[in-house]
């Protein structure tokens, strides 16, 4: 797999289910640092994939939550793991919203078309 973060993003975005499902198979083990290690790799596909990670939020949200609850010990790098996974699932999240906002701009007043504001959360 080839990673082009200068570019923005990993340069086959039909890598990305692929990659995602796989690292996350990996996250599922209950091996401590497998886990660890498989966060991290999903991080980076994140940071890489950008608006091309969109649909595999909410399964990747998913997996965090069932990783936190099968922490019987409560390991702290699986804790920091996993808040740095889902802050990264922020942070795209959060693009996606603006690219959209961006287009609904009125050119006139540069002001927020508030009717196509609320078909964003509809």
């Amino acid at each position: 797999m080839y990673f082009d973060c200068s570019a923005g993003g990993i340069a086959l975005s039909t890598l990305v289910p692929a990659t995602v499902s796989s690292i996350s198979s990996l996250a599922k083990s209950y091996v401590a640092n497998l886990q660890i290690w498989s966060m991290h790799g999903l991080l980076l596909t994140i940071e890489a994939a950008g608006l091309s990670f969109v649909s595999h939020v909410q399964a990747t949200l998913s997996l965090a939550m069932d990783i936190l609850l099968s922490d019987e010990n409560g390991l702290v790098d699986i804790q920091q793991g996993v808040g740095r996974l889902i802050n990264a699932i922020a942070s795209v999240i959060v693009e996606q919203i603006e690219d959209k906002l961006f287009f609904m701009l009125d050119e006139e007043t540069d002001d927020i078309d508030k009717y196509k504001f609320l078909t964003l959360f509809c």
